[in-house]
């Protein structure tokens, strides 16, 4: 949805995914090559990104090297699509819209400071990402309306969750008020409630409550398509909430847009059959990369699925508006434990060609994600997996410094290295078989790839180059 933003922003927030998805340094050319611009452009882009958002990166140059990029300390990368998306023209007029429905252009030149032509062109690239999900933008009022109802809502939550912050409150509701029906939720559903999972019931529960309030509401004929097949299981505390506070709510929309995944289902079949394609597709995995789940993880990752197979059949448009989470969450599993993405990607594979729901093509990432999370100890069993490297360690200042080098790379590596000499290049076995060469001096006749010099005590960039080129030669 990067089309909603200009050129040059969209430019640039191709070149920090660029520069993101590399531990490494990029060179610029490359860069320039992949975004279509010119390497000037590149570096003015970079050096417009550091002005404009200082306090969330930066961005190191060299001539040689290349471009290489850092988030601040406690800012992820998240916060800074969210700064992005809070200065797009277009995310400005769709919030008005959200919040000030009907309204005239007259209002939204006041309210967002643009002038008729402005507005027109802001609306003409909005309107048509709109309808790629579903909704409908009217030009002469400036409402959001949708064949389902049901899914504007949701569009609106995936939106306003992805731009604000956790602390952010951005409704003209009571949030303590509403924070009240956590509890209430709790007691009805026994969720595993975390602090992600407590935002997205307030932000739901609040686009639920405001679009009610607005007068758009659920067609009967969708109401009663979802009821029909999975009835609502009412709870009278809820119910009393709604009464006192939200008298205009009708209950079962309010349920309906908030728990949907409890009613997406067509029949009880589809549900014991996605349940199946899950259980065989967590039997594929297990017997793939030689570990068994406990029953508690298997039914965590089973369940976990069917939710994805009913928010898909109840939103078939992408999750996301700008930042996708779980591709960046996924950016160093893929490169750390290769191994296991692999056999994910194929096991996902074989269970989408059997039912025909695109497990691998739409929701690998995600499911990356999820199955180390849900998986309890699977990052130590994977690990237990990885073959160590074999290392040599040589100095040109005695044997008691490689025996330095090689207590600090013992202690920082022990799980994934094994030393098989340490010493100097005089007394080295030249037939030794080995996979890196550690050493404080450049040694000519080793090859590049196989070799990584360091200070006499390793520095922290050292370090970070250790792990990188020992991750690197591990194939998990």
């Amino acid at each position: 949805m990067d089309r909603m933003l200009l050129n040059s922003t969209s430019r640039r927030l191709k070149l920090l995914e660029l520069l993101n998805s590399s531990s490494q340094w990029v060179l610029v050319n490359y860069v320039a090559k992949e975004l279509g611009c010119s390497p000037q452009t590149v570096i003015s882009d970079c050096e417009h990104i550091e002005n404009e958002w200082p306090d969330y990166l930066t961005i190191d140059f060299s001539k040689k090297r290349g471009l290489r990029f850092q988030m601040v300390k406690n800012h992820p990368i998240s916060d800074l699509y969210k700064e992005i998306m809070k200065e797009a023209l277009t995310f400005a007029l769709m919030e008005a819209a959200f919040f000030n429905p009907g309204m005239n252009s007259a209002f939204y030149h006041q309210k967002l400071f643009i002038s008729d032509s402005s507005l027109y062109r802001v609306f003409r690239s909005l309107k048509p990402l709109l309808q790629e999900r579903g909704i409908d933008f009217a030009q002469t009022s400036y409402t959001m309306t949708g064949s389902n109802e049901l899914q504007v809502r949701y569009f609106l939550i995936l939106y306003f969750l992805e731009v604000n912050k956790i602390s952010d409150w951005p409704f003209p509701l009571d949030k303590k008020q509403l924070m009240k029906t956590i509890e209430i939720v709790k007691s009805i559903y026994e969720f595993k409630m975390n602090v992600s999972f407590s935002n997205y019931l307030l932000y739901a529960m609040a686009i639920t409550i405001i679009r009610e309030q607005q007068g758009f509401k659920i067609r009967p004929s969708i109401i009663n398509k979802h009821l029909n097949v999975n009835p609502i299981e009412p709870s009278e505390n809820l119910d009393l909430f709604l009464q006192e506070n939200f008298p205009e709510v009708d209950k079962n929309s309010f349920y309906l847009s908030i728990f949907w995944w409890n009613y997406s289902w067509n029949n009880a079949q589809e549900k014991q059959n996605v349940r199946q394609y899950a259980e065989q597709f967590m039997s594929l995995l297990s017997d793939s990369i030689g570990i068994k789940p406990s029953a508690e993880s298997n039914e965590a990752i089973v369940t976990w699925m069917m939710h994805i197979y009913a928010r898909h059949q109840f939103y078939p448009y992408e999750k996301f508006i700008l930042y996708d989470h779980y591709h960046y969450a996924t950016v160093s599993v893929k490169r750390t434990y290769t191994f296991y993405t692999q056999k994910v990607a194929e096991c996902l594979d074989q269970i989408e060609k059997k039912s025909r729901f695109p497990w691998k093509t739409t929701y690998l990432n995600e499911m990356l994600h999820k199955i180390l999370l849900l998986w309890a100890n699977l990052l130590d069993s994977l690990e237990q997996l990885q073959p160590k490297i074999s290392v040599v360690i040589l100095s040109n200042i005695g044997i008691e410094h490689s025996d330095i080098l090689s207590y600090l790379l013992q202690k920082r590596f022990q799980e994934k290295i094994t030393i098989c000499f340490s010493g100097d290049e005089l007394t080295l076995d030249k037939t030794l078989d080995y996979d890196l060469c550690i050493s404080n001096y450049t040694i000519a006749n080793i090859d590049e790839d196989n070799l990584i010099v360091v200070d006499d005590i390793p520095s922290n960039k050292n370090w970070l180059d250790l792990s990188a080129i020992i991750r690197s030669k591990t194939h998990l």
